[in-house]
């Protein structure tokens, strides 16, 4: 009851609220710096990685190999990273520097990328600390709230942005929630779930009624992000923030998520095309697939 609420304002307000998540999405992109980028710059784009500081709550932590080997892979190949949102888990950890120490693979090889001009990070929700910075401002590598790329052989334009512009309430009030309620609860359902069958059983049901309203969340958010693209139609959106990966629908595209075990989800952009691409580790081995892939000459509304 108390998610329904917060997801959805009241009707009173409602039109407030569109208003306001409007206005997110168009300031984001009127200062969001311009990119070009042509058929000699590959890009690769992921998302919510949620980086922990290598705890139990740390979901990422169990993909990092596969991460750094994908990332190995993209910088051989002369790639630009563009991380499209929260990278790093700042509502269940206080100190970047826990993150940095359980992740030092990660970073090493983003100060690497960054040397050679080939990193960009974009700001989402979970990257705010409760100091309101950004993770420590990541030790110096390149921060946006969103990135405008334009492709010179075609002329389209892409917006990057995390997308929890989407979100009506507060990015502090959802912290703030989240680490007073929904954090320890966690901790204590991993604490406790082994040992205790009833425990077990009422964790299990009480999962499965978060994860129906997790998914009527998931549809609000993605309705609103496709009225605002749907308003700009000579640009592809392509955000993050939900965890599911969409592709060409319509002019709105999603990376996804890192947080699948052994599953990395994201978006390769070259050769004058956008694809949608998974990275799996099964039982040591790990493989590249790409899934599908449109051109950026053909029109987002064909």
């Amino acid at each position: 009851m108390l998610m329904g609420r917060l997801n959805q304002p009241p009707h009173f307000f409602a039109a407030t609220a569109a208003a306001l998540i409007h206005h997110r999405f168009e300031r984001t992109l009127q200062s969001a710096p311009t990119m070009a980028i042509d058929d000699s710059k590959p890009l690769i784009l992921f998302s919510d990685c949620h980086r922990g500081d290598g705890g139990l709550l740390d979901r990422f932590a169990l993909n990092q190999s596969l991460f750094t080997h994908a990332l190995d892979y993209y910088d051989a190949r002369a790639f630009t990273y563009i991380e499209v949102g929260d990278g790093d888990e700042m509502w269940q950890v206080d100190r970047f520097s826990d993150i940095l120490h359980a992740h030092a693979p990660v970073f090493a090889r983003l100060r690497r990328l960054r040397d050679s001009d080939r990193l960009h990070l974009i700001v989402g929700n979970h990257d705010i600390g409760r100091d309101r910075r950004v993770a420590r401002q990541k030790l110096g590598l390149p921060l946006h709230h969103g990135l405008r790329l334009q492709h010179t052989a075609s002329n389209r334009e892409l917006f990057v942005t995390h997308g929890h512009q989407a979100d009506w309430q507060s990015v502090y009030l959802s912290r703030m929630l989240f680490r007073n309620i929904a954090k320890p609860f966690q901790q204590l359902a991993l604490q406790s779930a082994e040992t205790n069958n009833r425990m077990r059983r009422w964790l299990r049901d009480l999962t499965h009624a978060i994860e129906a309203k997790y998914e009527d969340r998931i549809s609000t958010l993605e309705a609103r992000i496709t009225r605002w693209a749907t308003a700009h139609r000579d640009i592809w959106l392509i955000c993050g923030h939900t965890h599911q990966p969409r592709f060409a629908q319509g002019n709105v595209f999603n990376t996804g998520s890192c947080l699948q075990p052994n599953v990395l989800e994201g978006l390769e952009i070259q050769h004058g095309h956008i694809a949608q691409i998974r990275w799996t580790q099964i039982n040591g081995t790990i493989q590249r697939h790409l899934l599908q892939r449109t051109p950026f000459i053909m029109s987002a509304h064909a």
